[in-house]
This record gives structure tokens, C-alpha cells and sequence, in this order.
């Protein structure tokens, strides 16, 4: 998902993020709920991006987009 993010994938890195979500989320330091809502919040869809800020804050209360 990182590499996705940072070569500007969005739609893939999306799709890893929440396949590590929902198979091992304490991977990577919970991060993986941080890099999700910000790709939500460059691509515009504030509604998504608020929802994993919100669960990105549960284990990182500083995250903030």
C-alpha cells in the first residue's frame, strides 16, 4: 500500500490498505487507518476520509489529516 501511495496508485494502495485492515490491523503501527483517510481526503471523499481519521485517532489520538 505504501509504495502504491507514494508512485500516486490510489486505487491499489486503497485496496491493500484495507486488505491489511481487515487481515492484521495492528501491522504497521495501526498505520495503515492514517494513510487510508489521507488518500480519501486527496482524492475528495472527505466522508470516507473522516471516517478513518476517526479510527486512525483510536490508535493514534495526535493523527490528525
Amino acid at each position: 500500500g505504501v509504495c502504491y501511495y507514494y508512485i500516486a496508485k490510489y486505487d491499489s494502495a486503497i485496496y491493500d490498505f484495507k486488505k491489511t485492515i481487515l487481515l492484521a490491523p495492528e501491522y504497521y503501527g495501526y498505520k495503515s487507518y492514517n494513510y487510508t483517510a489521507i488518500i480519501y481526503k486527496s482524492l475528495g471523499n472527505l466522508d470516507s476520509a473522516r471516517r478513518y481519521e476517526q479510527l486512525a485517532k483510536v490508535h493514534d489520538p495526535s493523527f490528525k489529516l
